[in-house]
């Protein structure tokens, strides 16, 4: 690897005796041998499909790639301190050929390419087929690429060390993958932090176990894994054992295990999120298809370590083993997380423990989502999708001073537009286009500045922004935003009265425009049409609402349309307590504060009296500005209370536990516990580290904790007490800060924070 032009940068996937048959859910093995005269910062530009790990001199150096789309490849660069003498990059690479949430892997070529960017150190590359891995025609689920079905005696023993004879490996073929020119990866790195195991329970087993040849499985639920006896085994049917660990909650990684065991030993892995009839299941529910959430291995013999290449994710595992029970031996048995969030710098806690219960769970729900991109959930796609970007990024920024991934986000919808100017809905792998989450682009784009201060982000993204309006533009009808022939998304259950003029996308649009009209202010450009326009939508918004308002027909209009309405400062002023009562009615008949309401217990479910936790980033700050806080602590301890009285310690992604037990854009109460309840917000659009102070106490007592100060280190200390309907208030930071104070909307005190202030508010 030559230099940083495209064609030297890129080596191909394959030996040379298989680069033309480019076999789908293959497996390579790459060594690059060089020598160092003296000690050496090494600088490695490393980037891979369709999935890689890397090692140097046999210890662990990276994995990936970083999800990208074909022409906005990004590549990651390391730099190692490396002593004189010879040292080995090596990797093992995977061939999806396949579509996944990740990568589109029917598009985008299979290579290896590793660069040593400034330190030019010329690097001899030895390449070979890892034939152990059997391709077996299963994937994890449509979302995902293939399980790993491994006969590890057919691979080479040790092949990442620097002595390994690798003299009978082929040369590598350089060919460019037809992609774009890779630019440097410009997000931190991903932590693999490792947890030590403790089996739950364990035991004897019997049943089936599929040996070397690929499965042959067609059904659900033929799965043989699932078929096993883990009770009432007779001792003549005794073929191994078994041992079960709870991870504390769902996370990303790969169990590791380290073996003693007999030549041919079975050794499976499986993962889920909750249990069913007591055990392990290999299903992950609502994946569209067939799934196996499960690794198969075939034992070299003697001490080994088993662990998948790829990563999975559940809060359950299992491992299985096909040996005599005397002759099996566990040596170490770890979890290695995967996450781009480690350390959380922000806090929260206050009189109620509940609620300080549900603000940890969604750090760990986000923990738990987060790599190089926020997914929606880490078990059943890790899919990046763009509704997810508003109530995502309002979380990590309680928590973690760092938010490049919420920018890549932002970035890779817009790379990812359709044809017409759409931004995509979800992306880079799989890609679909919701008009909806269009929208929503623009206000997540705002919002991110104004916790940010990122005007880079806002003129990159700026012509990408004008024509996804565009595109929204053509759309609109006299009464609204025909939805009857694009893909759109507003929640879970929705019902529109009218898809040829739907309202609440129609809603959207204008909250999308008024976004337009910052974006414009901010960057010095005219923002005359997209004023216009929004006067225009405003009035359709209007005319379709005030007839139904003057009956007091609020079922008519919707829980939707009535909390976006509020939103967007679209009703007058004798109309907003009725809205109000409306919405918590509402909610307060839905599911679970009504436990005999309908439940979404599938995606199919489409009904007015359901409520989702992600629909909460847009109702709960409404209600809280109207006065109603009492109301959102409320609904935060009962619902969201409702996960952790299930056993949950991430949030689900609906009211009903059949779905993801762990998906971000439900996590959006810790988010308001810091931001409304602490109550301070980042607020850069009017400067740098500027923060609104407005905490609203409700029916708390006390309250304390921290919110990260984005792009350092630093953080500002809050603290309140309630003292006869007042709050005696103490902020401190060791960075210089800006507090506006907030209350009754207007600002009545303004703090120069240089270290600690304290007042009555």
């Amino acid at each position: 690897m030559e230099g940083n032009t495209i064609k030297t940068f890129t080596a191909s996937f394959w030996p040379k005796d298989n680069q033309d048959n480019n076999a789908v859910d293959s497996y390579a093995l790459f060594r690059g041998s060089f020598i160092l005269d003296e000690e050496t910062e090494a600088v490695f530009n490393i980037l891979g499909t369709h999935w890689f790990q890397a090692f140097i001199d046999n210890n662990f150096l990276t994995e990936g790639p970083a999800r990208f789309p074909a022409d906005y490849p990004e590549y990651e660069t390391i730099r190692k301190s490396l002593p004189p003498g010879k040292h080995v990059i090596s990797a093992i690479v995977h061939n999806h050929g396949v579509d996944t949430r990740l990568l589109c892997g029917s598009i985008i070529k299979p290579f290896f390419a590793c660069g040593t960017a400034e330190t030019n150190i010329p690097i001899k590359w030895k390449c070979k087929k890892a034939d152990g891995f059997i391709p077996s025609s299963v994937r994890t689920n449509p979302q995902f690429s293939w399980i790993e079905w491994v006969n590890t005696k057919d691979n080479p023993t040790e092949w990442q060390k620097i002595d390994f004879n690798d003299s009978e490996w082929e040369e590598v073929i350089y060919f460019n993958p037809d992609i774009g020119l890779p630019k440097p990866l410009n997000i931190s790195g991903i932590y693999r932090i490792h947890h030590k195991l403790s089996h739950t329970d364990e035991g004897k087993l019997t049943g089936p176990f599929d040996f070397i040849s690929p499965p042959k499985w067609e059904k659900e639920y033929d799965v043989t894994w699932y078929k096993r006896s883990l009770a009432n085994i007779k001792n003549d049917d005794i073929n191994g054992v078994w041992r079960r660990y709870d991870l504390g909650r769902v996370r990303l990684g790969y169990p590791e295990f380290v073996l003693e065991l007999p030549e041919n030993s079975v050794v499976e892995f499986a993962l889920c999120e909750s249990l069913s009839d007591g055990k392990v299941t290999p299903y992950i529910n609502l994946s569209a298809g067939l799934s196996r959430n499960l690794d198969h291995y075939i034992a070299k013999g003697g001490i080994q370590k088993f662990s998948p290449i790829t990563p999975r994710a559940g809060r359950f595992l299992e491992i299985y083993i096909k040996a005599p029970i005397d002759k099996v031996k566990f040596i170490n048995e770890d979890f290695i997380e995967r996450t781009y969030y480690n350390k959380k710098t922000g806090d929260f806690e206050c009189d109620n423990s509940i609620l300080g219960k549900i603000w940890e769970a969604g750090i760990n729900t986000l923990n738990a989502c987060a790599e190089d991109a926020v997914t929606d959930n880490p078990t059943r796609e890790r899919g990046q999708w763009t509704g997810d970007a508003l109530p995502s990024t309002a979380i990590a920024s309680v928590a973690y001073p760092d938010l490049k991934i919420s920018a890549r986000g932002l970035r890779q919808a817009a790379f990812c537009a359709d044809e017409t100017g759409l931004v995509a809905g979800l992306h880079p792998g799989h890609k679909l286009h919701f008009i909806s989450y269009s929208l929503l682009w623009a206000d997540a784009n705002i919002n991110y500045y104004k916790i940010t201060g990122d005007t880079a982000v806002l003129e990159e993204l700026f012509p990408f922004a004008e024509k996804n309006i565009a595109a929204c533009e053509n759309k609109l009808t006299p009464d609204g935003i025909n939805v009857s022939n694009v893909h759109n998304f507003i929640d879970w259950g929705y019902i529109s009265n009218n898809p040829k003029a739907d309202v609440a996308t129609t809603l959207l649009f204008y909250s999308a425009l008024n976004s337009m009209i910052k974006w414009c202010d901010i960057l010095g450009f005219n923002d005359e049409h997209y004023k216009s326009l929004a006067a225009k939508v405003r009035s359709i918004i209007l005319k379709k609402l005030n007839p139904e308002i003057k009956k007091n027909n609020w079922d008519k209009i919707g829980y939707h349309s009535a909390v976006l309405a509020l939103k967007n400062n679209l009703l007058e002023k004798e109309n907003i307590s009725t809205a109000v009562d409306f919405i918590k009615q509402h909610i307060l008949s839905c599911f679970p504060n009504n436990p005999d309401a309908p439940q979404q217990t599938d995606s199919s479910v489409s009904n007015r009296q359901l409520i989702t936790p992600y629909f909460s980033y847009f109702t709960f700050p409404v209600l809280i500005k109207y006065g109603e806080i009492s109301f959102v602590l409320s609904q935060i301890e009962k619902c969201w209370g409702w996960f952790l009285e299930n056993g949950l310690t991430t949030i689900a992604e609906v009211f009903n536990l059949n779905w993801s037990h762990c998906h971000v854009w439900s996590a959006t109460p810790t988010a308001v516990l810091s931001q409304y309840c602490l109550g301070i917000i980042p607020r850069y659009d009017m400067g740098d580290k500027h923060f609104t102070f407005a905490p609203h106490p409700g029916n708390l007592n006390f309250a304390k904790g921290k919110i990260p100060v984005n792009g350092t280190n630093e953080v500002i200390e809050i603290e309140w007490q309630k003292d006869n309907g007042k709050l005696n208030c103490t902020l401190k930071s060791k960075l210089p800060v800006f507090i506006h104070v907030i209350k009754d909307n207007s600002e009545i005190e303004f703090i120069n924070l240089k270290n600690s202030a304290s007042f009555i508010y």
